[in-house]
């Protein structure tokens, strides 16, 4: 079930982000998210296990591998650019701009073997690519 959620969202956030920023650009974003959310998730688990923070969260001691971050960080720069100003989650109208946010909470409390902290690095890659990557020119 989660590899057909993935596949269903990469399809439709992909779809929808390579027509508005053109293919070389969307390349350029699923590159920088893939590296950007899994350098985060790394730091993130390096920094929690250093705190001696207890508990699943870390994943420090466990290997992890997915497109899961990637999807969560194009929700978060589709749902940035997207003209929709109301985008609907499990039956909820919410703003497009907090949908990533409430989907990290619900998919972390109905799943909760799911990485939080690899879909909490994916949109930071996200709002890191909008706030930064995609105003150099070699981003676009």
């Amino acid at each position: 079930a989660h590899l057909c959620y993935n596949m269903i969202s990469l399809c439709w956030k992909g779809i929808n982000l390579e027509k508005h920023m053109g293919s070389q650009t969307y390349l350029k974003l699923v590159v920088f998210s893939l590296v950007t959310s899994h350098s985060l998730v790394v730091l993130m688990a390096v920094a929690l296990n250093a705190l001696d923070f207890r508990g699943n969260v870390t994943g420090y001691n466990s290997c992890a591998v997915g497109f899961s971050a990637v999807i969560f960080s194009l929700k978060y720069v589709w749902n940035s650019v997207s003209p929709m100003s109301t985008t609907n989650v499990m039956g909820i109208n919410l703003p497009t701009k907090s949908a990533a946010w409430v989907e990290l909470v619900v998919i972390s409390l109905l799943t909760p073997n799911a990485s939080f902290l690899g879909h909490l690095a994916g949109i930071l890659a996200g709002v890191l690519y909008l706030r930064y990557a995609k105003s150099y020119p070699s981003m676009r």
